[in-house]
C-alpha cells in the first residue's frame, strides 16, 4: 500500500505537516510488535517497504481473513462431506467484527462488507450442504439467527423451505421457519414490507458466533 494512501487514511484526508515521519514512527512500532524476534537493524520480514509503501509478507494461513476467504472461494471441486466440513472450520475462524474497533473508519469498511458478504455467503453454501446430508438440525438450531441479520436473504429462508423426499426433513424445516418467525418476528414482517415496496425496512449485519459441527 503506498505511503499517501496511508497517510490519507490515518488521518481521514487531514494529515498533519510531518505525517510521514508520523507514520514511519507508527510502522517501526508496529514492527517491533509483530517481529518481537528480529534484532535491532535487521530488515523487516512481515511488514515490509516496497514501493511506493509497505506490504505485509504473510502466508495465507497465517491471516484468518485470508484463510476463511481461501476456503469459501475455493474453486477447485471438492467432495461434499469434505466441502461441508471444510466451510465449518472456515467459519469457525469468524469472531466478532471484522477489523474489531476499526469496523467503523472509512478506510476498511469496503472490505468489512466485503467479508460479512463473503461469510454469509458460506452460511448459505454450509446450509445447503448441511441439509443434503442429514444435519437438517444442526440448521434449524443457527439459521433464525442468520434470518434476524439478514430479513432480506432469500438463501436463508430456502434452506429451511426446499422440497425434500424426506418427510423427516420436510418437518425439521417446517419447525425451523417456525423457529424463525418465534425467534425474530421483525424478521418475517420486515421481508414482507420490503416485497411491498415498503423502503422503511432495515437490517443488522453484525456477525454472529458460529456454533454448529
Amino acid at each position: 500500500m503506498s505511503t499517501d494512501r496511508l497517510i490519507d487514511d490515518l488521518w481521514n484526508g487531514e494529515p498533519p505537516p510531518k505525517a510521514l515521519a508520523g507514520l514511519q514512527v507508527q510502522v517501526s512500532n508496529l514492527r517491533r510488535v509483530i517481529e518481537p524476534w528480529r534484532l535491532p537493524r535487521a530488515p523487516a520480514t512481515v511488514l515490509v517497504s516496497e514501493q511506493p509503501g509497505y506490504a505485509l509478507r504473510l502466508p495465507r494461513a497465517a491471516v484468518d481473513a485470508w484463510a476463511f476467504e481461501s476456503v469459501v472461494a475455493a474453486a477447485e471441486p471438492v467432495e461434499p462431506v469434505r466441502r461441508l466440513d471444510n466451510l465449518d472450520a472456515a467459519l469457525r475462524l469468524w469472531r466478532g467484527e471484522p477489523y474489531g474497533v476499526f469496523s467503523g473508519e472509512t478506510w476498511a469498511q469496503p472490505e468489512v462488507a466485503r467479508l460479512q458478504d463473503l461469510r454469509r455467503s458460506a452460511v448459505e453454501q454450509w446450509a445447503a450442504l448441511a441439509v443434503d446430508h442429514g444435519q437438517a438440525p444442526q440448521v434449524a438450531q443457527m439459521l433464525p439467527a442468520e434470518c434476524e441479520d439478514q430479513p432480506t436473504r432469500e438463501e436463508f429462508f430456502r434452506s429451511s423451505r426446499c422440497p425434500s423426499t424426506d418427510s423427516g426433513d420436510r418437518r425439521m424445516r417446517s419447525a425451523h421457519c417456525a423457529g424463525c418467525a418465534r425467534s425474530s418476528p421483525t424478521s418475517w414482517e420486515s421481508t414482507r414490507r420490503l416485497r411491498s415496496g415498503d423502503s422503511s425496512t432495515t437490517s443488522s449485519t453484525s456477525p454472529r458466533r458460529w456454533t454448529p459441527r
